[in-house]
């Protein structure tokens, strides 16, 4: 009978342990978002414009919101490996996308199957870049962009002009040809690749950030023909568009936004988007991004991003025969 006693204490003691423990794990899961660290991914690599904004939220978003929030870069076929890897996560707020316009002409190139406006929970726009420039080596012929396109005019598919297949800088160029132009559209990869490459005497027309490339500027070693923005930027007031020279299908200006795997609920979505409009006034996140590449602060809501983004998608859109990759 004694031992029969022990046993039914024992049986008691565990069935309470076991209790408090499920009691505990339910007060954990129970615990309102942010728990736990929460991952940004980049689809591109380390050290670019798209890194350089994902980091400097990051740190602002850490001190914020009281938990890490850390980087991951997962590059591969134009971004899309990160991107799908945010849509097939779970839907609980600790995975979240940090990309640009580039998604959408994958999608308008058939190398992305995904709207980002519909796919994923999109936050809010926290960034926006019209600095995307034409670059000439110093030794190039091309003094203006008009120079350029007359030269490939006379030489059809001789002036080469680098271009990330299905992405942006693909845009640009095809759009381009599309009115007039006749570049060799070739691809070269990233940006510090455009450069190598067009610094090698590989390439003739590089696309790339302003910021990235000032110093060069500085120097005298290459030559800004055209800004592929909405509007000139006012560092370099000479610069024109292509609008302005008569390109207009080739604006292009880069969103950057947060977008979290669909199913993601909805007070999560607008809690992010609400500590990132708190930064994005900042003047300390301001004046980082502006030495860095010379951003302007750039703040839509949830709302305001999906008009944002369906607008320039439908425009994208249009060009999808032109855009397309066999």
């Amino acid at each position: 009978m004694k031992l029969k006693n022990i046993f039914a204490m024992l049986i008691i003691t565990l069935l309470v342990t076991f209790s408090m423990i499920a009691e505990g794990q339910n007060e954990k899961d129970d615990k309102p978002w942010p728990a736990k660290s929460i991952q940004i991914v980049v689809p591109y690599s380390p050290g670019g414009d798209t890194d350089f904004n994902a980091r400097t939220y990051a740190k602002y978003l850490t001190e914020s919101l009281g938990i890490p929030v850390v980087v991951t870069n997962m590059t591969g076929s134009g971004g899309t490996v990160g991107a799908r890897h945010v849509l097939d996560a779970d839907p609980d707020g600790y995975t979240v996308l940090w990309c640009h316009s580039a998604l959408l002409v994958g999608e308008a190139a058939g190398t992305w199957e995904k709207d980002i406006t519909s796919d994923y929970e999109l936050s809010c726009i926290g960034g926006r870049n019209y600095s995307i420039m034409l670059f000439a080596s110093k030794d190039s012929p091309f003094n203006t962009f008009q120079d350029a396109v007359e030269a490939s005019k006379k030489n059809p598919n001789t002036i080469t002009y680098a271009a990330n297949t299905g992405a942006t800088t693909y845009f640009v160029g095809a759009t381009l040809n599309s009115q007039g132009a006749n570049f060799k559209l070739a691809d070269f990869g990233g940006g510090s690749d455009r450069l190598a490459a067009m610094m090698g005497g590989h390439v003739d027309i590089v696309p790339n950030a302003y910021g990235m490339m000032k110093d060069y500027i500085d120097s005298g070693e290459v030559k800004a023909l055209v800004n592929t923005g909405s509007e000139r930027l006012n560092e370099v007031p000479n610069v024109p568009t292509v609008s302005e020279l008569g390109f207009p299908d080739s604006t292009l200006d880069l969103f950057y936004y947060f977008a979290f795997p669909e199913g993601t609920p909805e007070e999560i979505v607008t809690k992010w988007s609400e500590a990132v409009r708190e930064i994005s006034e900042m003047k300390s996140y301001q004046d980082e991004i502006y030495k860095a590449y010379f951003q302007q602060p750039f703040y839509r809501n949830t709302t305001e991003a999906l008009e944002v983004l369906k607008s320039q998608r439908n425009t994208i859109m249009k060009y999808t025969d032109l855009l397309k990759v066999n």
